[in-house]
Formats: C-alpha cells, structure tokens, sequence
C-alpha cells in the first residue's frame, strides 16, 4: 500500500519554511532528527529547503534520556554555528530545543529557529487542534 502523506508533509513543510521563517536563497537550513522521526517529515523538510534555494543537512542524534536531555552531540553544535535556519524535528525527546547553544545563538541572533519535537505525522500535517475527544 502506498502512503502519500509526503504530499501534505511537502506542502506543510514549504509553509513553514517559505512563509514563517522566510528562508532565503543560498541559506543553511540544518534539520535535527532522532530514529523515532518520521523521515517523510525530515525528507519533505529538506525538499522545501531546495524549493526556497537553500542548502540543507539533516542530522540524525541519538535519542536522549533525561541525563542529557539538552545535550547534542558535538557535530551537530558546530553545525548549528553555520546554519541561518535551524529545524527540531526530534521525536523522542524535546532535545532539539532545549540546548543551551541553541539559545545561546537564538539571543545572539545567529540563527532562526522552529521547533516541531514530539511531533507526528498527523501533529505535523494537520495539527493537533483537529483531535476529537470522546
């Protein structure tokens, strides 16, 4: 059975990253992932990227535990120190937005930033506002 989600996923992801956080082209968009991420969410993240004219790395980080629930690895803050546009996309945890250098360079003004952690496909593609209650 095929699953064409990708299709909303690529639209939605376009909103976001033409529309609310304005990428521009030649910019580095830098998309954070963990193995609980629905790769149609990442992979239509990226093709957006492509669609504004930017360059694009998706990065995948282990998933973290309470221990080092604002800790990145060391490959992906020296990445975040390039990126105009930095994407939390992990799942597991909200560790995408609770890094320090992350803040850090959101004060600074180094960087732009949008998070979609704990997020899945239906959050992603058709909000959880559309939820039904019992």
């Amino acid at each position: 059975m095929e699953d064409n989600r990708i299709i909303e996923c690529i639209e939605r992801a376009h909103y976001i990253l033409s529309n609310l956080m304005a990428v521009k082209p030649g910019e580095e968009v830098l998309i954070a992932i963990d193995p609980q991420t629905d790769m149609r969410m990442a992979n239509a993240m990226a093709a957006a990227a492509l669609m504004c004219g930017a360059e694009y790395n998706v990065s995948m980080m282990p998933i973290r535990g309470k221990d080092k629930a604002t800790i990145f690895p060391k490959t992906l803050e020296l990445a975040m120190e390039a990126c105009d546009v930095f994407v939390g996309m992990t799942t597991a945890s909200g560790a995408a937005i609770y890094n320090n250098r992350l803040k850090e360079l959101m004060n600074e003004k180094k960087l732009r930033e949008v998070s979609i952690c704990l997020r899945h496909i239906d959050n992603f593609t058709r909000g959880g506002a559309l939820a039904r209650t019992a």
